[in-house]
């Protein structure tokens, strides 16, 4: 609003977003090495690293001209420098950005009621070395223009006809990777006790990063609709996001565009200059496989490109919107940390403070496991052995001893699969009856049907 002949009074409200990222170090074993004798079960998990966070600074120039058919330069109004066509490939242990930079310069003429636009479009790149990166992993970057600055200088023939502008990029490219690794889920002896520490680990991960592009269409009208408008002369715009919604495979994005236009009436005589002001809604659907509701999506949207032309007396805009989307979710994972091996061999058989619902659940895990390598005939063997030594120790439950036939049952059915260097065999023993074999590399148990 206008206070007086000399002052403007502006109002507003700013609305800041933060984005924190928290980076964690996670401890779990993943190999145990120099004990034969411990037998380990692993499986497989899906991390994200980041392998690296570099900062780009790049320092830019541009020397705009004035042509003859334009007056010299009194005075400059506004200056607009936006980086479009960004991007970031990565290489085997490198980075490259790249972007271009257009520059317009809004300026008075020193003829009267005179005002017009210089543009220049400036290319920029640089490339930074970054050890374990490649062309698999995903990148992100936050590089933006930090400060600028400009000055009316004379050309050859000493008019002022000439803009020098110099400004600064700054920001940062983050790495990350998407890597598969193997940890330890379960670990065994039969000779000594092993005792597994775990701890639970909420961490998060990406789904995927996703860049978009997007063209809106729409037209505005003068402040005065009975005046004609001549020529636009200057426009501007800027994005924002008002709604993201996530559903099953793709990520619906809403937002606004606040237009800006600048712009010169057709009347000969006593033409003016006028501005005039608006929202062009615009919406975006973004597929990526494997997102769910329950995620969260980061989403920033940029200003490409806006042009303004006359249009029966309107003034139509495009636009073109870059919009990167960023999909992540968090889990909860529970890893092995520390593994202890007691310097004594395990206790005999009637130290064990074992129970009937310790052995009722070791042999629900016998007849639902699924043996598909050897760890997973160990665990069966641990299992079945873990039930074994119970009934050894509680002979006066007499109701435990369908244990074994359960064992012998489940057993029946596993040694159906064929594994490589897993065995399991029966045979008649005159003394003790039917006995079950299972031999495992060089590590052979036995059970003896006692009832």
């Amino acid at each position: 609003s206008i206070m007086n002949e000399r002052k403007i009074a502006i109002d507003g409200i700013r609305t800041i977003n933060w984005k924190i990222y928290k980076v964690c170090e996670f401890e779990f074993v993943k190999e145990i090495e120099g004990k034969d004798d411990i037998q380990i079960k692993k499986k497989s998990e899906e991390i994200n690293q980041i392998k690296c966070e570099t900062t780009i600074e790049i320092m830019g120039k541009s020397m705009i001209k004035a042509t003859m058919d334009k007056p010299e330069i009194d005075e400059i109004l506004a200056c607009s420098i936006n980086l479009h066509k960004k991007e970031v490939k990565l290489g085997d242990g490198k980075i490259y950005f790249g972007c271009y930079c257009k520059i317009e310069v809004l300026c008075k003429g020193k003829d009267e009621n005179s005002i017009f636009l210089l543009q220049d479009d400036v290319y920029l790149s640089k490339e930074e070395e970054a050890i374990g990166v490649n062309s698999d992993m995903l990148a992100s970057n936050q590089i933006e223009i930090v400060s600028y600055d400009y000055i009316v200088i004379a050309d050859d023939l000493g008019e002022s006809r000439a803009v020098n502008i110099e400004f600064l990029v700054k920001g940062s490219v983050r790495v990350v990777s998407k890597e598969v690794i193997d940890v330890i889920k379960d670990a065994y002896s039969p000779t000594k006790s092993v005792l597994l520490t775990k701890k639970k680990y909420n961490i998060g991960l990406i789904q995927g990063i996703v860049p978009s592009e997007l063209i809106i269409k729409d037209n505005l009208y003068p402040k005065n609709e009975d005046e004609k408008i001549s020529s636009v002369v200057f426009t501007s715009g800027y994005p924002l996001i008002t709604d993201t919604t996530m559903e099953d495979d793709i990520i619906k994005i809403e937002g606004i565009v606040k237009i800006q236009v600048f712009y010169k009436t057709s009347e000969e005589e006593n033409f003016r200059f006028d501005m005039c002001t608006g929202e062009i809604p615009f919406t975006s659907v973004v597929d990526l496989k494997g997102t769910k509701p329950d995620m969260n999506a980061i989403c920033n949207v940029h200003l490409e490109n806006i042009d303004g032309t006359v249009e029966a007396n309107t003034i139509g805009i495009r636009a073109t919107l870059s919009i990167a989307t960023k999909v992540c979710y968090k889990v909860e994972k529970e890893w092995i940390v520390d593994i202890e091996e007691s310097e004594e061999e395990n206790k005999g058989e009637s130290e064990l403070e074992l129970s009937p619902n310790m052995a009722i659940e070791a042999l629900a895990y016998v007849k639902t496991l699924r043996i598909k390598s050897i760890e997973d005939a160990l665990l069966f063997m641990a299992s079945a052995n873990f039930v074994n030594k119970y009934i050894k120790i509680d002979p006066k439950f007499k109701k435990l001893y369908n244990f074994k036939e359960d064992i012998f049952f489940a057993a029946d059915i596993l040694a159906a699969g064929k594994i490589p260097k897993v065995t399991y065999g029966f045979h008649h023993d005159e003394g003790v009856g039917r006995v079950l074999v299972i031999q495992i590399g060089e590590i052979q148990l036995s059970f003896h049907d006692d009832r």
